[in-house]
């Protein structure tokens, strides 16, 4: 091993290029090394970005099936809730119509004896047209007087009856044609 000393004054020795610090080389260095740093922070920011945005759309996917799920069901209640308010809709207007459809099947329910039975009704405004069958004329008559009760009912026309014979049973078919009373008086009704 050899070791060599300069023995000359610090002002003769010659300048050593080694020792001297190149600073273009550490601004490339550091320049590189931030560069570098940057990407890989960008890569990792990047990647965690990405797995929660995954996770928000993930959850958002399921959301949006739960809401189709609830607009579905929305939908088929309002359909529901429409039809029932239809029906409401087309029961007070038989309860507040014109031809008081309530009180005319009650006192055909009221009146009508056991051996007479109704094939048709047809209830218009002002007029009641009953079409039916009963064994014998008498009960078609106590039928025609309980309907002359009714404050509902102002008048029964005579009954027009005739004899026929279904099944081998002897009938009387008969029609009936009622007026409706006006003034027909104003009864509560509850919902």
């Amino acid at each position: 091993m050899t070791v060599r000393l300069n023995l000359l004054p610090a002002e003769l020795r010659p300048v050593d290029k080694s020792n001297r610090v190149d600073f273009m080389r550490i601004l490339a260095a550091s320049f590189s090394a931030a560069v570098v740093l940057v990407c890989g922070g960008v890569l990792v920011s990047g990647t965690m970005r990405s797995h929660t945005l995954r996770v928000k759309l993930d959850e958002v996917e399921s959301r949006k099936e739960v809401l189709s799920i609830q607009s579905t069901n929305l939908i088929s209640e309002l359909k529901r809730l429409k039809d029932r308010e239809a029906l409401m809709s087309a029961t007070l207007s038989l309860l507040h119509g014109d031809v008081p459809l309530l009180e005319i099947f009650r006192q055909i329910e009221l009146s009508l004896p056991d051996g007479v039975w109704l094939s048709s009704v047809k209830a218009e405004a002002g007029s009641l047209h009953l079409n039916g069958f009963s064994y014998n004329e008498n009960d078609v008559v106590l039928f025609a007087t309980g309907l002359i009760d009714s404050p509902v009912i102002e008048q029964v026309g005579f009954p027009n009856t005739r004899r026929v014979s279904r099944e081998g049973t002897s009938l009387v078919e008969f029609r009936l044609l009622c007026s409706i009373s006006k003034n027909i008086p104003d009864k509560e009704v509850s919902p």
